[in-house]
């Protein structure tokens, strides 16, 4: 079954044929509301729906329009980034480091990564305002 999400405002309009499953799931959305005339789903787009969302729908066929895309890969590098820096931060507490330490290099490494984060997500929304 086909998942399609566009962005209108600031929410997610999500449509699908009807499935029971599909339904549960999009229950378990914080916020979601049901458009009975326009037979759409929708939720505010904020960090803790998309994470539902894409937690609940990860197995889904999906279609995004562009903006939707954008966002949802953003979340994405976001969370990389989170990853990244938990790991880095991990790593050096296995080592030894002191907190002062410890946090005089996360300062740097979260520098080093929102930079490199920046190039991509410019790369990326480039990317997909060059193919639409």
């Amino acid at each position: 079954m086909i998942v399609k999400v566009n962005k209108k405002d600031n929410k997610f309009i999500i449509r699908f044929n009807y499935s029971s499953d599909l339904v549960k799931k999009i229950r378990l959305i914080t916020d979601r509301k049901w458009n009975p005339d326009k037979k759409f789903w929708s939720f505010p787009i904020n960090e803790r729906t998309i994470s539902e969302f894409v937690i609940n729908f990860k197995s889904q066929l999906m279609i995004f329009d562009k903006k939707s895309k954008i966002i949802i890969i953003n979340y994405f590098f976001q969370e990389f980034y989170k990853s990244l820096l938990n790991d880095f931060v991990e790593i050096l507490k296995s080592q030894g480091y002191s907190s002062s330490t410890i946090d005089a290099y996360k300062i740097h490494q979260k520098k080093y990564i929102l930079y490199n984060l920046k190039q991509l997500l410019k790369e990326n929304e480039e990317k997909y305002s060059e193919n639409s």
